[in-house]
């Protein structure tokens, strides 16, 4: 099983669609899929059409006032079941320490082949637990002048996090979300950032697409959505690369 924490401490980057399409991706290709809706704002969960008030989610599960069998939600896509967010301003504060979903994941070990976890943009207790709990790290990355320093910045407070908590959490990829090729602009920065961070880069680049936009709003992946679209198309690349690079890591 490989734990994808899907990161970046600035919004607007694509996080939430990325976590839900390359799910829905990974599910598409025979995997046997977990999402996890850690953010409080719960988009992923709607996203997946999933009313977050309707039932008690990963907070009720982490402070164990749950077991997993009764906030988990199978089949939201095929092969791809959701623990939704319930957080709430005071839902979260009895979680114990940064280590709970890490713990808490460790029973779900041999049921999936992948976990994807939505996260927020603040580097707090929660997405502390998320990227403890996570064998890698996949940041999508809007192109735009300070991207390089964004991504720069990012990395050094992921290695404060490794040095704090005596973990190693590698990076799977820097993802370049709502990319418009025909733009000089973005062609230069894109290949500066290649330059700069070489393979970490994906190969795959997530073009900007409406479907995109339109599927959460109708609670579907893209696939299910517009599965033609230049979005569908994207993040089964984006898919292939993760199924290479995740195999890479595990036998590095």
């Amino acid at each position: 099983m490989t734990v994808i924490a899907i990161y970046n401490r600035k919004g607007g980057v694509a996080k939430t669609t990325t976590a839900i399409n390359l799910a829905a991706a990974l599910a598409n290709n025979q995997k046997r899929v977990l999402l996890i809706d850690n953010a409080p704002q719960a988009n992923a969960t709607a996203g997946v059409g999933v009313n977050p008030s309707a039932q008690s989610g990963i907070a009720a599960w982490l402070t164990d006032r749950m077991p997993v069998e009764k906030v988990l939600i199978r089949e939201v896509y095929q092969n791809l079941d959701l623990i939704p967010s319930d957080y709430s301003t005071n839902t979260h504060s009895n979680l114990i320490d940064r280590f709970s979903l890490s713990s808490h994941l460790s029973l779900l070990t041999i049921r999936y082949d992948f976990i994807v976890i939505d996260n927020d943009p603040t580097l707090d207790l929660l997405t502390e637990n998320a990227l403890y709990a996570a064998d890698t790290v996949l940041i999508p990355l809007r192109i735009d002048k300070f991207a390089l320093d964004g991504y720069r910045e990012l990395r050094r407070h992921l290695k404060d996090f490794e040095k704090e908590t005596h973990s190693h959490l590698p990076i799977l990829g820097i993802l370049l979300t709502q990319y418009e090729s025909r733009t000089r602009v973005m062609k230069g920065m894109r290949k500066e950032l290649e330059t700069s961070l070489g393979d970490l880069v994906f190969q795959t680049t997530i073009r900007k697409n409406i479907q995109l936009v339109e599927a959460p709003f109708l609670g579907r992946p893209i696939f299910d959505y517009a599965p033609r679209a230049k979005g569908a198309i994207d993040y089964e690349s984006l898919a292939q690369e993760v199924l290479q690079r995740t195999k890479k890591q595990a036998v590095s």
